[in-house]
């Protein structure tokens, strides 16, 4: 019996750990992603995307929030992208085939990383491309 308690425990213990580092409202997934940055600023892409993912971003600053520039391009479907401040107001814009979006906003800082948001507007993208500049 002792030993189910500790088991027990030892899951709850997991579970707690592996919903504390979450990525904090990501509900979706990407496939064929890749990503190069150089200083401040990254260009990556992802084969598909369903539901929402965030990317994150490093950068050292002292500052709650920093501007950040996006571009999204894609050819199938729709992205709905978005960065978020420190006062939960979000900067959006929308991609879809043959029409890019970009937007500038200001990105919430925490532990020296960023987020950018990416949802599949129509459950499924195809041929994302991004450029982040910060």
């Amino acid at each position: 019996m002792k030993r189910k308690k500790i088991i027990s425990l030892i899951l709850f213990t997991n579970l707690l750990l592996m919903l504390a580092c979450g990525s904090g409202g990501t509900t979706g997934s990407v496939s064929g992603s890749s990503m190069n940055c150089g200083f401040d600023a990254c260009e990556g892409r992802f084969s598909s995307l369903k539901g929402t993912f965030s990317e994150e971003f490093e950068k050292e600053t002292s500052e709650d929030n920093i501007p950040v520039s996006v571009s999204v391009s894609v050819e199938k479907g729709a992205v709905r992208f978005w960065v978020e401040d420190s006062n939960n107001n979000q900067t959006v814009g929308t991609a879809s085939p043959g029409t890019p979006a970009s937007i500038q906003g200001l990105a919430e800082v925490s532990f020296d990383e960023f987020k950018v948001y990416f949802e599949a507007s129509e459950g499924e993208a195809a041929g994302v491309r991004f450029m982040v500049e910060y």
